[in-house]
């Protein structure tokens, strides 16, 4: 039986499609362009709009990129495209719900794939809501809003915003997780990636507007630039309210009302909706199901799976490597560190590394997972990793955060012991030598900052936080969070299905985990510097991400370590 919203939608374009029908059988009939020069003001369009779907697909490479999503440009294209004949054809937005199932494989998390794709969205509503804002107070006599309704506008505007509001509390009580998931990709994406991209927003939409000016000229249909934001603008937000697949009856019923304001007679406005039907909606969906089949056969049938017996397991994976060691084999110590934009620290800090760890634990070795860097720090690392075969260099192509970042560098390299060691030169690596004293006593080393140098929001967060973590562990933890611990290799195994690759919360998961789970958790004092260049990633909106989806996550932990470890693995 379908949906209330499908029944909703069916019978919103219905009511839509009956009333624009009754109204046009008592106009003349409409003309199609048969003038050399309306069918190249229609071509015209039609390349308008090709260079704004361009825009649209390195507009969402750009923002998926910065949300941790591998995009490539030719991809991009072909979702783009491929979408939107889905968009036409399919109900419920089924080209974006296929292009973030498209792009969420190889690792790539749901909520980030959504989160670039919403973002998208909001921007779209955002140069839409600017572009009819700017018809309504400044457009043609047709289109502008009189001065006595200038308060209810604004009434309207903060309505939508509530609706907004009402909107991400709804979501918030049916799929919190999913929605903080979502929130925190969106948060991924820096300020100023979002600026390009809503300059873009604007440009793109005004390439559309063109393609309703010429279209409008094509049907004899005069309008000027600003006269084609007002029906363009309309249109879209009233074809964005429930209704059939391309939004059939709402978008046509909001172009006639928006031509006829504007002076168009009955038959022009009738013949100004279909030519934009041809430019905007036809040719892209052929186009787009054109791609959608070449895709399919490209990818081919899915191999064959053996049910008779399982596929060997891979071995595990040997990591940066020192020279003269067997692959796969164990090094008793891997320092890994992830590193953000570090450009003005990650030498010294690994320079101390080599002497103060490197020199003195033989065959232990270091692995860098640089989490997408965007200044001189994969050339700094390039160099050093070249000068040095015990230092390895894991790159990704966008930042994916700290601890999925630190989880690449772990599993890169199978070790008896991991040191964990953030890049930002604020803890000593003097210090290593007093955890390492500590192994045969203990599986998990914390390097406690008693006397931190954050500055002071970050001070209070952490103090806030921490009876909380504490009292979810079951015993005092004084820096659940430290940058410095000594991890032994047994303990990461056994604890690592309860930290996901994706986790905002690494450090503290795996302090929580170990306590929860029998294993013996030592502290230290440690050394703690004020930050000396750059900046925290964990500033405003990126703060409070990392707590609430923290307190999820370690909800979740709480949940699934309920019943401690069920054996007595060697510690």
């Amino acid at each position: 039986m379908p949906s209330k919203r499908t029944l909703l939608s069916a019978a919103v374009s219905a009511v839509g499609v009956v009333a624009l029908v009754v109204w046009a059988l008592d106009q003349p009939a409409p003309s199609w362009p048969g003038g050399t020069a309306e069918l190249l003001a229609l071509a015209a369009g039609l390349a308008a709009f090709a260079v704004a779907t361009l825009l649209r697909a390195a507009r969402w490479r750009s923002l998926a990129r910065a949300a941790g999503v591998p995009l490539g440009a030719g991809e991009a294209v072909s979702l783009t495209v491929s979408g939107y004949a889905l968009n036409n054809v399919l109900p419920a937005r089924a080209g974006d719900v296929y292009r973030g199932l498209t792009v969420a494989r190889d690792g790539v998390p749901l909520a980030a794939a959504a989160g670039s794709i919403v973002a998208e969205r909001v921007l779209d509503a955002a140069a839409l809501g600017v572009l009819l804002l700017a018809a309504l107070l400044v457009g043609p006599d047709g289109a502008r809003l009189p001065e006595d309704l200038h308060g209810a506008l604004v009434l309207g505007i903060c309505a939508a915003g509530l609706a907004a509001v009402g909107l991400v509390a709804v979501l918030w009580r049916r799929a919190r997780l999913f929605l903080v998931n979502l929130l925190s990709s969106l948060a991924a994406i820096g300020r100023r990636t979002v600026a390009i991209a809503l300059l873009v927003s604007f440009v793109l939409w005004g390439l559309e507007a063109l393609v309703y000016v010429l279209a409008g000229h094509a049907v004899g249909v005069p309008i000027d630039l600003l006269g084609a934001a007002y029906v363009l603008a309309l249109a879209n937000l009233v074809g964005a309210l429930p209704s059939a697949p391309s939004a059939v009856g709402t978008y046509d019923l909001a172009v006639v009302f928006a031509a006829r304001s504007l002076g168009a007679s009955g038959a022009a406005a009738v013949s100004y909706v279909l030519a934009l039907r041809a430019v905007l909606f036809l040719p892209i969906t052929v186009i787009g199901i054109l791609v959608l089949v070449v895709r399919r056969r490209q990818a081919g049938p899915a191999p064959p799976v053996p049910v008779s017996a399982p596929a060997p397991a891979p071995a595990p994976a040997a990591g940066p490597g020192v020279p003269g060691e067997a692959p796969g084999s164990l090094a008793p110590l891997v320092v890994v560190m992830p590193a953000l934009d570090e450009a003005a620290s990650i030498g010294d800090v690994l320079e101390q590394v080599r002497t103060q760890i490197l020199d003195r634990v033989a065959g232990s070795r270091a692995v860098v997972a640089d989490d997408g860097s965007r200044d001189d720090t994969p050339r700094l690392l390039a160099q050093i990793a070249a000068a040095d075969p015990r230092i390895g260099v894991l790159r990704a192509r966008a930042p994916t955060g700290q601890g999925p970042a630190t989880r690449r560098a772990i599993e890169s390299a199978p070790a008896q012991w991991y040191l964990h060691l953030d890049s930002d030169g604020q803890v000593d690596v003097s210090d290593f030598a007093a955890l390492w004293a500590l192994r045969d006593e203990a599986d998990l080393v914390l390097g406690v900052r008693r006397r931190r140098r954050d500055p002071p929001h970050r001070m209070v967060i952490t103090r806030a936080t921490r009876g909380l973590v504490s009292r979810i562990a079951g015993r005092p933890l004084h820096d659940a969070a430290t940058p410095l611990r000594l991890i032994r290799g047994t303990l990461w195994d056994d604890v690592r299905p309860f930290v996901g690759p994706h986790t905002m919360s690494f450090s503290i998961l795996v302090s929580v985990a170990a306590v929860r789970r029998g294993w013996r958790v030592a502290e230290i004092d440690v050394t703690h510097h004020p930050r000396q260049s750059g900046r925290s990633r964990l500033q405003g909106l990126g703060m409070l991400r990392m707590i609430a989806k923290g307190m999820l996550e370690l909800r979740t932990l709480t949940r699934a370590t309920s019943g401690g470890r069920d054996d007595d693995a060697p510690r």
